[in-house]
């Protein structure tokens, strides 16, 4: 069997979905029977994929340059046509729509871009907007023609099923992971340091102007720590607020910048208004931080609980987190050993093995 795998996320700043894909990947030397096309439109992802495949004769890479409706439109089925592969998996959240059809496999995170939204924290651009377009209508007809769908949690399930309208057992879940190298041994989360870190991105789904507006306006919280800590937005520009010193943004930043920075912050805050997963809060949780959590999503049935969780739509929720974030302890002994068995049930080892046996059923 030829499998033909759409790897245009994989690169030196891919965020959850390259993520996802690059740990899933380890199930190829575990396939030797298959022979593996792995495909991108970016040179540096290209490099990462031979370095990393170099020796395994079932994987050839191959680099199509081209803008993404044009790679993935029409120079990618015209790939697979030409190695006349058996499966196309699209890698993110979008699709090729034409020819494929019963032989192509989508890997669908989430369908948030699929919603009537209300709610908007004012940082859309006409470059999401148009990227919004495109992913409704290439998933919304490719969805129902695909061989199957995978997604990363029953949440993500549940509601692409919903949005797709296509039948529940044509999607198959493989959660997402985490990395033991986040965990911190308890005698350390003494000297973390009262900083509140978010690992997130510009996006107005990930809500995050309105969540600084109420840290940074609260004057007991400015009082009791030191700083808020942004990772994944380059500035405060970004998302349309003012500069402000109490607050630092880091942008994009190496596996090993963002584990100091899980295990150096005693807090941690995701506010979004929609996860599929939410790797960052499990992170947090590994790293001993204490964890302040969006209810909307998939992260309190993932966690069972787990973390301190509010309505982040609900201003006077927010404010009462604020709060209560100010007057908050450090995480105890059995507190922290609840969180790690939580989030010790996620992981890559795991995901790997799904995705080893889905693509061996095929």
């Amino acid at each position: 069997m030829k499998i033909l795998i759409d790897c245009y996320h994989i690169s030196d700043k891919m965020r959850g979905m390259g993520v996802y894909l690059s740990e899933i990947l380890e199930a190829i030397p575990q396939l030797p029977s298959i022979d593996f096309y792995l495909v991108t439109n970016n040179g540096v992802g290209a490099v990462m994929l031979n370095a990393r495949f170099h020796g395994l004769e079932n994987v050839k890479i191959k680099t199509l340059k081209a803008p993404l409706p044009i790679y993935e439109q029409i120079l990618l089925p015209l790939y697979f046509y030409h190695i006349r592969a058996d499966r196309l998996i699209n890698s993110g959240n979008t699709a090729t729509m034409f020819f494929i059809s019963k032989k192509q496999i989508l890997l669908i995170h989430d369908v948030y871009y699929l919603k009537k939204k209300k709610d908007s924290d004012g940082t859309n651009t006409i470059k999401r907007g148009l990227g919004e377009i495109y992913r409704k209508s290439t998933i919304s007809i490719a969805a129902k023609k695909s061989l199957g769908i995978i997604s990363v949690s029953q949440f993500a399930k549940k509601d692409l099923v919903a949005e797709l309208q296509v039948p529940s057992e044509k999607v198959a879940v493989i959660h997402n992971g985490v990395s033991p190298e986040f965990s911190l041994n308890f005698g350390l989360l003494a000297s973390k340091k009262k900083r509140i870190l978010m690992v997130t991105g510009s996006s107005p789904q990930k809500n995050v102007t309105a969540t600084i507006k109420a840290l940074t306006g609260n004057s007991t919280l400015r009082n009791q720590f030191e700083g808020i800590d942004i990772v994944g937005i380059s500035s405060a520009g970004e998302i349309g607020m003012g500069d402000d010193t109490f607050v630092s943004y880091h942008g994009h930043v190496c596996r090993s910048e963002v584990k100091r920075f899980y295990q150096t912050s005693s807090h941690f805050m995701l506010p979004s208004l929609y996860e599929s997963f939410g790797i960052p809060a499990i992170e947090a949780l590994m790293a001993g931080c204490d964890v302040y959590l969006s209810n909307r999503g998939a992260m309190v049935g993932l966690l069972e609980g787990v973390g301190t969780y509010y309505d982040p739509l609900d201003e006077s929720a927010l404010k009462k987190i604020v709060i209560q974030m100010s007057h908050s302890n450090p995480l105890s002994r059995e507190q922290y050993q609840k969180n790690l068995a939580v989030a010790h049930k996620y992981s890559w080892e795991k995901s790997v093995a799904g995705f080893r046996d889905y693509l061996h059923g095929l």
